[in-house]
């Protein structure tokens, strides 16, 4: 496992003051702070320190006006419990639709005669393109399938970071914020990465324990296991942030899902072996890794240090072990 390190990332949008975004890594929270230097010179505008501490605060005030223990805390609860619920619930209705699948496909035998004329019609209407597409999915196992929708779903996400025009809805609707008393970002935020190398590390751990996580929870909880303990990282984290009064923190990324997913692994398969990337001869337990990782959490947040969002790391993992001892 691989942990991310400090990156400061200038980011302008039209129209707006000069922001810059730091301390984003696996699902690390970013600050909003005035900077002087002009990121585009003679593209955009530049913006003075007073400028862009007005905008600060007019845009921290905006999120203090519903800042209320219902508004931040009891609503975003209710709305985690919420989405676990809907997608477990999700998760066994599609189990048991691929169980009557596979019923009807055992009684479409009967077709006879007429099922090389719905292959040769559906072969005719498809088109090269489309047929090889699907081939290449449906070669695709289960496991791989999940990946890849994920995989899919974030690199549009981290594609709409990419225009500038978009930056003041991005920092809205796709970063978590503590004070922000919106719960849809609890989840979204779980599918947002702001930085190329941010996206590529979580999605390659994810592209790498996906089969063994199918294997055992099956790909229906799998991806429920997924998006719940994205959901409650992101809780953790603004619970945290809300008890040490330290609100002006924007959180994205995947990797408290993940932690989520490696701790229904560490439970279930604790003797699965890891590797270094740059060190392919060394291997160790993934019980070792994961508890290696939880500690530097925990001194994280013992110590304030910013460059992870160890809460949410923390509030993954935990939620994937219960969820893990209760199924």
């Amino acid at each position: 496992m691989m942990i991310n390190g400090l990156t400061t990332v200038t980011a302008i949008s039209r129209g707006l003051p000069r922001l810059c975004i730091r301390n984003i890594s696996t699902h690390n929270p970013f600050r909003l702070d005035a900077v002087r230097h002009q990121f585009r010179p003679g593209q955009l505008r530049r913006s003075t320190h007073d400028n862009a501490d007005k905008f600060t605060d007019r845009y921290m005030h905006e999120k203090n006006r519903n800042a209320s223990f219902r508004n931040l805390v009891t609503k975003p609860f209710i709305f985690s419990v919420a989405v676990c619920a809907v997608s477990f619930t999700g998760a066994i209705i599609a189990e048991y639709e691929k169980m009557r699948s596979l019923g009807i496909m055992g009684l479409s035998r009967i077709r006879g005669p007429f099922k090389d004329f719905f292959q040769d019609f559906t072969r005719y209407k498809n088109g090269e393109f489309r047929r090889k597409l699907n081939r290449w999915w449906n070669s695709l196992p289960d496991s791989r399938k999940v990946a890849t929708t994920i995989i899919a779903i974030n690199a549009g996400v981290f594609a709409l970071w990419k225009i500038p025009k978009l930056f003041p809805f991005m920092v809205r609707w796709f970063t978590n914020n503590p004070a922000s008393g919106r719960s849809i970002t609890l989840l979204t935020s779980t599918f947002s990465h702001f930085d190329w190398w941010h996206l590529g590390m979580n999605m390659f751990v994810l592209w790498n324990f996906a089969p063994l996580a199918c294997d055992i929870l099956g790909k229906e909880q799998f991806f429920a296991t997924y998006i719940s303990a994205g959901v409650f990282a992101s809780l953790g984290q603004n619970l945290y942030h809300l008890a040490i009064r330290s609100t002006r923190v924007f959180g994205l990324g995947a990797s408290g899902a993940l932690m989520g997913t490696l701790a229904v692994i560490c439970l279930k398969r604790p003797d699965t072996q890891l590797s270094i990337i740059f060190l392919p001869f060394f291997s160790f337990p993934i019980t070792h890794g994961m508890l290696a990782i939880m500690a530097i959490d925990v001194l994280g947040l013992l110590f304030r240090w910013r460059f992870l969002s160890h809460s949410a790391h923390l509030s993954g993992a935990l939620f994937g072990g219960c969820t893990r001892i209760q199924l």
